[in-house]
């Protein structure tokens, strides 16, 4: 008697697979969703949305890779199950430096050229292509370059963030003094070498004072910054509830 194979309605499959994910356990979400994408082509559509809800990205190769997979113009772009899926953009280790004319880079040598140029902002082609993916709410941002302004480009393009993780380099406000920041941010995490600006916080948190619920500091904050302009914050590091802005 030839036995018939009975297929799983798609709704049990995906509920199934919805109900496996833990937002704690990147490393098992990916494991366990490249292995379902390849059981048939209806569970790897529901698989891959899962696995790129978190995407962590550790070279250069990677990152051309990802960039190319989001970018509809590419050959691979039209595809781009990719770009619908992303919900957490995660950059950590960002780090770009100029390089020396031929020959003045040794091997072995430190170069004291590379050292003094300063690493680039995001440019132009990068930022559009950034716009046209999906609407970020969480953004975990680490620059340990000398570049400062980064992280407002960012804010720039995604007015949608609810949850905001920086570390690194404090960041500073471009000469052109921007307009304040439109993100009204539901959670802040800092982890900074040295305190950032009262000028940078006034301007972050201008349109997160009814919003902010949650503000933690990896360390200690200047006397001169212990007060945050959210009358609702939770003080998670040990900063004083406060309705003004910050002061000095």
């Amino acid at each position: 008697m030839t036995r018939k194979n009975v297929r799983l309605p798609i709704e049990i499959v995906m509920n199934i697979l919805e109900t496996a994910y833990d937002d704690h356990e990147p490393r098992s979400n990916a494991n366990l969703y490249t292995n379902c994408a390849l059981v048939c082509k209806d569970w790897s559509v529901i698989a891959q949305k899962l696995l790129f809800h978190h995407v962590c990205l550790h070279s250069q190769t990677a990152y051309i890779a990802f960039q190319d997979a989001v970018d509809r113009s590419t050959l691979r772009g039209p595809s781009h199950a990719l770009s619908l899926s992303v919900r957490i953009f995660c950059a950590w280790g960002i780090a770009l430096y100029g390089k020396p004319g031929p020959g003045d880079d040794l091997v072995g040598e430190p170069s004291v050229d590379r050292l003094k140029r300063s690493a680039p902002s995001f440019d132009e082609r990068t930022l559009a292509i950034l716009r046209k993916g999906p609407r970020i709410t969480s953004l975990q941002f680490s620059n340990w370059s000398d570049n400062s302004s980064s992280l407002a480009q960012l804010l720039d393009i995604w007015p949608s963030l609810k949850s905001l993780l920086i570390s690194g380099t404090p960041p500073q406000l471009p000469s052109t003094s921007p307009a304040p920041s439109t993100c009204a941010l539901e959670e802040l995490r800092m982890n900074f070498q040295s305190t950032p600006s009262i000028d940078f916080m006034k301007w972050l948190l201008h349109n997160s004072q009814e919003s902010l619920r949650m503000l933690e500091l990896e360390r200690d904050p200047l006397a001169r910054t212990t007060r945050v302009p959210a009358p609702r914050a939770r003080a998670d590091a040990g900063v004083p509830r406060a309705a003004d802005v910050w002061r000095t």
